[in-house]
Formats: structure tokens, C-alpha cells, sequence
């Protein structure tokens, strides 16, 4: 029964833009392709100040160097600090020990080394119920056939699908490096 009125004043100010971007970078060969695609970057000089756009930029970066070996890197050891002077920002990115906890250490040099593709490994009948059901007992069941020095296939019994059709879809080759683009586009299939 009791009603008033509210009026809200709005005092927008002038948005902070963003001034330069440093990078301070611990592996040099992370940083090296890093730099190689800076023009990439979402974060430029004159845009606003937007935490989305960081959230952006670290998912590029994350999918970057998971393109190129680093299948353990996280956006989560992308650290960005902000600092202002009146409307103008400047911005480090980080990807360095010191700006982690100590916790994070062990799985942050995990994360900086490039990994290549050993062997693979091609399950052309692959049934997760049951190997979820009891992975000792089916793993028994399988046979690996070499096909190649470093391809196998893994199977029971007779391979629903020619392994030669496989292996002309998949870009995943022995002795690069691990690339998410090639394991998705392969899942894909």
C-alpha cells in the first residue's frame, strides 16, 4: 500500500583504456610464439578496459599453446596485472613462477615443456561401458597389432573398420608435437 519514487543519478566517469601491454614471460620458446602472434592479441592499445576481453585473450593463449606441445598448459598460469594512472592502463601479462602460489609450482613446470607424440594407439572397436565395468578384464580381451613402427591397433577380434580408412583422417603423426587442433579434428570424425 505504500509506495515511493527513486530516482538514480549515474555518474558514468570516462572508462579506463588500455595504454600498453608488457610480457613477462618465463620460458623463452613460450614466449617466442607468443610474441610471433601479439598482432592477434585481443588486448590493444586504446580499447577499454574489459575483464572479458582478458578472459578472451587468456583462452587464446591457452589454445595456442596447446597447438604447439604444451598439452599441459592452463589458461589459469596466465596472471595479468593491472595498473592505472587517471583513465590510462597498463597491463602485464604474466606466465612466471613468482606470480603463483607455491602450490601451483610443480604443476607450472609440468605445464612449460613441450610434448611430442610417441606412438599411437587405435582402438577401432572401443567400448567405454565395458571398460569402465572392469579395465583389467577387458584389456585382456584386446589385441595390438603393430601397423607401422610407432601405430598400432588395438582390437577384439575383427576390426569394424579398415585401419588404412583411420589413419587417412587422422593428423596426429609420431614424433611432433602434441596439437589440440589435430586431436579435435580427429574426435570430430
Amino acid at each position: 500500500p505504500k509506495r515511493g519514487k527513486v530516482a538514480y543519478l549515474i555518474d558514468s566517469k570516462k572508462p579506463y583504456i588500455i595504454d600498453t601491454l608488457y610480457y613477462n614471460i618465463e620460458n623463452d620458446s613460450i614466449r617466442a610464439l607468443i610474441l610471433e602472434t601479439r598482432q592477434k592479441t585481443l588486448i590493444k592499445k586504446g580499447l577499454n578496459y574489459n575483464i572479458d576481453l582478458f578472459e578472451q585473450e587468456r583462452k587464446r593463449i591457452e589454445f595456442l599453446l596447446k597447438d604447439n606441445g604444451y598439452y599441459y598448459f592452463s589458461k589459469d598460469l596466465i596472471v595479468l596485472d593491472v595498473y592505472s594512472n587517471k583513465n590510462r592502463v597498463s597491463i602485464t601479462l604474466n606466465i612466471h613462477h613468482s606470480k603463483l602460489p607455491k602450490e601451483y609450482y610443480p604443476y607450472f613446470y609440468k605445464a612449460m615443456k613441450r610434448y611430442t607424440i610417441a606412438k599411437i594407439y587405435l582402438h577401432t572397436n572401443y567400448n567405454r561401458k565395458k571398460i569402465l565395468e572392469n579395465k583389467v578384464k577387458y584389456r585382456s580381451t584386446l589385441d595390438t597389432i603393430p601397423f607401422t613402427n610407432d601405430i598400432y591397433i588395438v582390437n577384439r577380434g575383427l576390426s569394424p573398420v579398415n585401419p588404412k580408412i583411420l589413419l587417412k583422417r587422422n593428423d596426429i603423426i609420431p614424433n611432433t608435437y602434441y596439437s589440440i587442433s589435430n586431436v579435435n579434428r580427429l574426435i570430430d570424425y
